[in-house]
């Protein structure tokens, strides 16, 4: 099966897409019960003046296939900004077809278009597939640790 699909800038009328496939990536994660962006918080990140994150959507002619969330953040090092990958998602029927690689491209090209220093993203230790997708990219392997603090609303 050949798989015809582009990827572009996400607009307003993906939302409902968007939505839809964040919902499916917690799932998959396992961590359904911890989504609570609203359509309409998505809409500001995504669509404000000043926008807190980027998204790309992979589609066909029938539907949304996959999408990358991007958010820019300071690399103060360098003094030069970063992009990190929030979500990476592909719909299970349509992995193993190009949509990823696409996908990683064209954030690698939306970060280099924009003046972005370098891409930066993590990987659950679980997720070997992930890890062996992102190998074959070429994606380096640092020796960080992520660590984080939850805080309840």
């Amino acid at each position: 099966m050949t798989l015809c699909f582009s990827t572009l800038p996400a607009e307003r009328a993906d939302l409902q897409d968007l939505m839809a496939m964040i919902y499916a990536l917690a799932a998959f994660e396992g961590i359904s019960d911890q989504v609570k962006i609203s359509p309409s918080q998505l809409a500001d990140a995504l669509f404000s003046n000043t926008p807190k994150a980027y998204a790309l959507i992979a589609e066909t002619e029938e539907k949304a296939v996959g999408y990358i969330l991007l958010v820019p953040c300071l690399y103060a090092k360098r003094n030069q900004s970063k992009l990190l990958i929030e979500d990476l998602y592909v719909d299970a029927a349509c992995r193993s077809h190009g949509v990823g690689k696409h996908l990683m491209q064209a954030a690698a090209d939306f970060a280099r278009d924009n003046g972005y220093y370098k891409l930066e993203w993590i990987v659950y230790d679980w997720n070997q597939r992930a890890k062996d997708f992102y190998e074959k990219l070429g994606a380096e392997f640092g020796a960080w640790t992520t660590c984080q603090f939850r805080f309840k609303p």
